[in-house]
């Protein structure tokens, strides 16, 4: 590194520590300028607050007086000066009137002799001159007035009013509200915790000695008090104070006027608002403590913004960094990058195959000589064209990105100067050149083998054996026969319901099917264990009729396989026709209860496919016994031979009918819905009913059905079935019952 390079770092580093430092300083005076700004607010607040609770208690006070007090029964006995009768008379209404609030209610003699407390009846007969201001102002003036006051027992919202008795004066009473109540109703309106502070100069001259247990000193500040009774709410137990908190507050207590303070760490604003006495001295502070959310934001915004704006300027002056970084290595590595393209230049004419280079417009940017043979170009030529000269598909390099996210080999039609055109397979690349992004592509010519593959093709599907590719657990490739035996149009049809030819195996112990193999082993590479007499497998053909199949496994290319399924049906027709006997009926030639406990696993799946479900009925001939009885027994074996047939003639071709036993048939079938299911037996019972048959003209069956429900036992199916077949048959024959 050179002596410049250095010079340019040191610089670089020390602007990034100035910037970063300016910035700090701009975010920290935003957030204290916005957090003065919501100081100022809530002083303006607080002041409305205070002013709308006051006057609705000096409201309530008034409404009382007039309601309760100025009476003329209360006046009569204020003015015979009865104490005790005075209290007895106004007991009831004073308990009422605590409830809302009142602390208070005095009666006072026009001299300020203490006459009456309701709340201390025991206490009268002091002189409150010296004392109580309002008791003196309305007595001399004979008016009311009220105000913030400390009293000899309780500091409180006083309510002065002065009392007549026939034109008479004849003193005043006080109606007095405790700070609680007013700190109540603001931490009810406004959810702001509320509490008041005394001067403690001013306590221990007012109240009298024995009621000063009733105080305690101020969490926030020792000159001053507050009543016990706030101790009943555990507001301090969540908060903690700091020195310079109580610093601040001291220093705010001693210039009388309002002020607030943000409680650190709290996200609380701390108001305290001075109340200046009728008499004109500030005597009180009530405290309030508002959690703000604002406050909490403003410290998260302004980390937020320091940690986002810190992390921007980092990446500023890291990309001014690599810009520098990059203009020192391009200057350094021109010849550098020169030398390496002439040398990938060179590894791409080495290859045999044809590489060509396509910026994200298709054009060439860069190809080899073996392609511009390919297409019958000359070098120079290659490179004036585009993907769309040719590439019969057309597609651009973005498509091809998608195809790439996929697999890096697809195949498409190449298109030659002279017009004509040849297979090709691609094996495609995104890279990096000189910062862009192109697509690397290799060609090579397949026409040859895609003609010997098509040559095979045709010839698999001439064979007269099913011959599947598969990996063991799907099919990826399927001759003709295969989809001519099982009955589906296309490899993708058949996926809709399978996955593996596996899936088709009869379970029969006479053949190999999964059943013989432990979880989760390779079919496949265990029958390749077993010896080739044991390689047969029984599939169902698209008619339910079972072929029997001899198995070649042949080894194909990673992981997958040839599979060669010989029909061998005819050499073991023996064997074949024997399973067929044990699985079909002999009278009635439908089939038993042995091919059903062969097969309802498969027909379970088959029949719930796509959403399909699985109906199950049984069917009773009525009245059988009779027709036995009436015609004798071998009128009854064609009763149950026609009866057969006709069931048959009538429903579909996939539809499973079973001699269940005697005349008692079980009927298999596909349905979409519990509506459908109905439908179909309907129709069954009706053409029963209206069908003549030989001898015995007209019969009629009871029908009992239900759908099988995914998960369950067959046995829990067919006793639904069993069940409803017997409320048909309770109910009067000749119907059809559900359950479900």
């Amino acid at each position: 590194m050179g002596k410049k390079e250095i010079v340019n770092r040191v610089f670089l580093f020390v602007l990034f520590i100035v910037c970063e430092a300016g910035l700090i300083l701009q975010i920290d005076k935003y957030y204290d300028d916005k957090k003065e700004e919501l100081l100022k607010q809530n002083i303006s607040n607080i002041e409305a607050q205070f002013r709308i609770v006051n006057k609705n208690l000096t409201e309530l006070a008034d409404s009382s007086f007039r309601g309760f007090i100025d009476r003329e029964e209360i006046l009569e006995v204020f003015a015979k000066r009865d104490r005790e009768a005075l209290f007895n008379l106004l007991k009831t209404d004073y308990l009422y009137l605590s409830s809302l609030g009142f602390k208070q209610i005095d009666f006072h003699l026009p001299n300020n002799i203490s006459f009456l407390r309701m709340h201390r009846p025991e206490k009268f007969g002091d002189d409150l001159s010296s004392f109580r201001y309002t008791v003196e102002y309305t007595n001399r003036l004979q008016k009311g007035i009220n105000g913030f006051e400390i009293g000899r027992v309780l500091p409180g919202i006083r309510n002065l009013f002065p009392l007549f008795f026939k034109g008479e004066y004849i003193g005043s009473v006080e109606l007095s509200f405790g700070l609680d109540k007013f700190e109540n109703e603001i931490e009810k309106v406004y959810g702001i915790y509320t509490h008041s502070l005394i001067k403690k100069s001013d306590f221990d001259k007012m109240v009298f000695l024995e009621e000063k247990q009733n105080y305690k000193l101020s969490a926030e500040n020792s000159d001053y008090v507050e009543l016990k009774e706030d101790e009943g709410r555990d507001f301090f137990n969540k908060i903690t104070f700091n020195k310079e908190f109580y610093e601040r507050v001291a220093k705010g207590l001693k210039s009388q006027k309002f002020f607030n303070l943000e409680l650190p760490n709290e996200h609380y604003i701390v108001s305290f608002l001075p109340i200046v006495s009728p008499k004109g001295e500030s005597i009180i502070y009530f405290v309030f403590y508002e959690k703000s959310q604002d406050l909490k934001l403003f410290e998260e915004h302004r980390h937020d913004r320091t940690v986002l704006f810190s992390l921007i300027l980092i990446v500023v002056f890291f990309l001014l960094y690599q810009l520098m970084k990059i203009q020192e290595l391009t200057l350094r590595s021109k010849k550098d990058i020169e030398k390496e393209k002439s040398r990938y230049k060179d590894l791409m004419n080495l290859a045999s195959d044809g590489i060509h280079i396509l910026d994200k417009n298709g054009n060439i940017y860069e190809s080899n000589q073996a392609f511009a043979n390919m297409l019958g170009y000359t070098y120079e030529e290659v490179l004036k064209l585009n993907i769309k000269d040719f590439d019969t598909n057309n597609y651009n390099p973005k498509e091809v990105e998608i195809k790439i996210d996929k697999a890096e080999v697809f195949n498409v039609k190449h298109k030659r100067k002279d017009g004509t055109t040849f297979d090709a397979q691609i094996n495609a690349k995104w890279i990096q050149l000189e910062g862009e992004e192109y697509l690397y592509s290799s060609s090579r010519d397949i026409t040859q083998e895609r003609n010997a593959y098509k040559k095979l093709q045709k010839f698999i599907d001439l064979q007269d054996n099913i011959v599947v590719v598969s990996d063991s657990i799907e099919i990826n490739y399927a001759n003709k026969k295969f989809f001519i035996f099982l009955g589906f149009k296309s490899l993708e049809d058949f996926k809709k319901k399978f996955n593996c030819i596996c899936d088709l195996f009869v379970q029969n112990d006479r053949f190999f099917h999964l059943g013989k193999i432990e979880n989760g082993e390779n079919w496949i590479e265990h029958l390749e264990k077993i010896p080739h007499s044991k390689r047969i497998v029984g599939m169902l053909m698209y008619d339910y009729t079972i072929h029997a199949f001899a198995v070649t496994v042949n080894k194909f290319e990673d992981g997958y396989y040839i599979l060669t399924f010989t029909d061998i049906t005819q050499t073991m027709l023996k064997h074949i026709e024997l399973e067929d006997k044990t699985i079909h009926d002999k009278l009635t030639n439908a089939l038993n209860r042995e091919y059903f406990e062969q097969n309802y696993k498969l027909l379970i799946k088959n029949f719930t496919q796509n959403s399909s479900k699985l109906g199950l009925a049984f069917i009773d001939i009525d009245h059988f016994k009779s027709v036995n009885d009436t015609f004798g027994h071998d009128v009854g074996d064609i009763v149950l031979m026609d009866f057969v047939k006709t069931v048959q003639k009538y429903s579909r071709e996939n539809d499973i009918l079973i001699r269940w036993g005697g005349e008692e048939f079980v009927f298999i079938f596909k349905t979409d819905s519990l509506n459908g299911l109905i439908k179909a037996l309907e129709h069954i019972r009706v053409v029963v009913e209206l069908e003549e048959f030989k001898v015995v003209k007209h019969i009629t069956c009871s029908i009992g059905a239900t759908l099988y429900i995914e998960d369950e036992s067959i046995e829990q199916t067919i006793k639904r079935a069993d069940e409803a077949v017997y409320k048909a048959k309770k109910a009067g024959r000749n119907r059809l019952e559900i359950v479900n």
